[in-house]
């Protein structure tokens, strides 16, 4: 089940601070949070800005890996990036359909060029996304500079040839 994150254009997003009580209340939202969760602080932090919203069944799923989808959908809501639709008919890669909820995200991320497809034309919205794929979303989305690296910078990055698409993050 995905992070349920479909907002409407009529909802706006708060920039004040909750407070303390209302802070409280975040971690309360979600069946499977508590105030002395150690995910509570982190959605203190995010929640205020409806970056994560949970689950339709009203959980987080904090130890749960994060996809491709789910992901897009907090950077760019962290980014405050407006989301944008496609027009009628418009693709946007082969196994991502109009009306998913994450739909509008993935165009608008690929519209920035923010996102590509795989060779087979595919996003994988639901595919656990991996470091450097989260690596790369994230910089793009915040417009970071990257740089050219020649060696693998990282033991379980290793650099099997010098184009890897994953060097410049």
């Amino acid at each position: 089940t995905p992070i349920d994150t479909q907002t409407t254009p009529e909802e706006e997003v708060s920039t004040e601070t909750p407070s303390t009580e209302q802070q409280d209340t975040i971690c309360q939202t979600f069946a499977d949070i508590t105030a002395t969760d150690d995910f509570c602080q982190i959605l203190k932090t995010v929640n205020q800005n409806s970056i994560i919203t949970g689950y339709s069944d009203g959980t987080f799923k904090g130890d749960n890996q994060i996809n491709r989808a789910e992901l897009l959908k907090i950077t760019l809501s962290y980014a405050n990036i407006e989301i944008i639709s496609p027009a009628q008919n418009e693709p946007i890669f082969s196994d991502v359909k109009a009306d998913e909820w994450y739909a509008n995200y993935v165009y608008t991320a690929k519209t920035l060029g923010i996102i590509d497809c795989y060779p087979n034309g595919t996003f994988m919205p639901a595919q656990a996304v991996n470091k450097a794929e989260a690596v790369k979303i994230i910089l793009k989305t915040l417009k970071a500079e990257t740089g050219i690296v020649s060696s693998a910078p990282y033991e379980d990055t290793p650099v099997i040839q010098n184009n890897a698409w994953y060097l410049p993050y």
